[in-house]
């Protein structure tokens, strides 16, 4: 069986991932989600490294409410002794 994965470009170690919204404004939000629901193509939405006190984290729990959530600690790398 094969999933279709939908998830951001950059996923994985990068930023902390989010939509961009002037002002936070909610509404842009909720037509991302809306239109990503509206797409019926994928299995599985998987959105990593996003702040939890974001407004697109607030957004996806509303969005998602049944969704599942991780948490874990970042991996750092100490490359400051070379």
């Amino acid at each position: 069986m094969r999933w279709k994965k939908l998830q951001y470009i950059a996923t994985g170690l990068s930023d902390h991932l989010g939509r961009i919204a002037k002002d936070a404004n909610p509404q842009i939000h909720e037509a991302m989600w809306n239109h990503i629901m509206s797409i019926k193509e994928w299995d599985l939405l998987e959105l990593r490294d996003i702040w939890e006190c974001a407004p697109t984290f607030q957004c996806v729990r509303s969005a998602f409410p049944e969704g599942e959530y991780g948490r874990g600690a970042s991996p750092i790398l100490d490359i400051s002794k070379g």
